[in-house]
């Protein structure tokens, strides 16, 4: 099994990643923009996701009225834009009315969800006399929910449990064990990112987590054959 030199420069590295990730998602975490409407003239009601999945096609609905009645396409016209992570205007849509006759819909490619990360709108719905705005933000994340640090964490102190569990009952099988725990966040980072964010960054945490797995079960398979 390891020995007490090993186990500490094990138990150091495992540590630093806990602390690290603390520190990011202290530092990166972005609240999102509470959406904003205009109450004057025409009113402007639709659903108000706050993630969307990166890639994904998106149709937003919109219901339309004034003070007395549900206003349609036929005397109004309704535009989405849309702006990137970067505060640039990256699409402007026309929006249609749906089939029922109620509501207006336009759906929207997942290729304007290209970039994670916060996104906002502007819907502006008019005619000759009234005018009605909305504004907003969304966050696009690798899957369409909310950034899941808790659960990072949770996968991180089960395996660091385990690891230290193996390591005090002296036992390689069981430390092999918890390093699974490791392997499964590293991959889910290399494929999903880290707190809604994926780029060079989040693959070399991912890359990070994967060498520490590896290197804590080779070194417990190690120390079992040699002891």
């Amino acid at each position: 099994m390891l020995k007490k030199s090993s186990r500490s420069k094990l138990l150091a590295s495992l540590l630093f990643i806990f602390i690290f990730f603390i520190s990011l998602v202290v530092t990166s975490a972005q609240g999102i923009p509470q959406q904003l409407q205009n109450d004057v003239g025409i009113t402007i009601n639709y659903p108000k996701y706050e993630y969307i999945k990166q890639f994904t096609d998106f149709t937003l609905h919109l219901h339309v009225e004034n003070q007395t009645k549900v206003l349609t396409t036929a005397s109004h016209s309704c535009i989405v834009h849309l702006y990137g992570t970067d505060g640039s205007h990256t699409t402007e849509l026309q929006m249609g009315m749906d089939s029922n006759g109620l509501e207006y819909e336009i759906p929207i490619s997942g290729y304007n969800f290209t970039n994670l990360g916060i996104h906002a709108y502007i819907i502006v719905c008019n005619n000759s006399n009234q005018v009605g705005s909305a504004s907003g933000s969304f966050e696009v994340t690798p899957n369409g929910i909310q950034n899941t640090f808790g659960f990072y964490i949770a996968i991180l102190i089960l395996s660091l449990g385990i690891i230290i569990f193996g390591f005090a009952i002296n036992d390689g099988w069981v430390t092999i064990l918890g390093s699974f725990g490791l392997y499964f966040i590293s991959l889910y980072i290399l494929f999903n990112g880290f707190v809604g964010v994926r780029d060079a960054t989040t693959q070399g945490i991912g890359l990070v987590v994967l060498g520490v797995a590896m290197y804590v079960s080779i070194k417990a398979i190690y120390d079992m054959l040699t002891d």
